[in-house]
């Protein structure tokens, strides 16, 4: 049995994420718990996905997605479908790690297979030393920031695009229809 992904007790009772409903804690259950997370609670989950998992429309999922968003308790990358649940993370490994940890070697493993994303690069700008990742992303070419701002843009202006969850600067999940 893996030692991460356990469910705390007291997820149960979280007015914050009890004011939404069953469907916003169910999803906050199986962001933390489902057989895409890893140990560093970083990972690339896709809404479609994680509706049939949950057996709820991508609706649903979006505006639990977004609930969840809102109040801290998860981010989201909708352009490479990464979810990071950093109180999970944090209470499955702690704030650091010791210099013979032998959990490093995982975390190195799991770092390298989420695809480049804002999340990923604030990851490692946090918790990397902490972690001893020893992980130096790859060098960025300018053009994939310009393209990541366009597509954005071209979201905001097209309006007959079925609608898409964005984190604006403040981490707060927006629709953009």
């Amino acid at each position: 049995m893996r030692r991460f992904g356990l469910v705390p007790s007291c997820l149960w009772q979280d007015s914050e994420i009890k004011q939404f409903g069953v469907i916003t804690t169910l999803t906050a259950v199986y962001l933390r718990s489902n057989h895409h997370s890893n140990m560093i609670h970083l990972y690339q989950l896709s809404p479609p996905y994680a509706a049939i998992d949950l057996g709820i429309s991508i609706d649903e999922y979006n505006d639990a997605l977004r609930n969840l968003i809102n109040v801290g308790y998860c981010e989201y990358d909708p352009l490479k479908c990464v979810v990071w649940v950093k109180s999970a993370m944090l209470s499955d490994i702690g704030e650091e790690m010791a210099k013979n940890d032998k959990r490093v070697k995982g975390l190195q493993k799991y770092i390298k297979q989420i695809p480049e994303s804002p999340l990923k690069d604030k990851f490692v700008a946090e918790f990397g030393r902490k972690y001893r990742l020893n992980y130096k992303p790859p060098c960025k070419p300018p053009y994939k920031q310009e393209r990541r701002e366009k597509i954005e843009a071209s979201q905001e202006t097209d309006h007959s695009k079925t609608p898409v969850l964005v984190i604006d600067n403040e981490n707060k999940a927006n629709d953009i229809h």
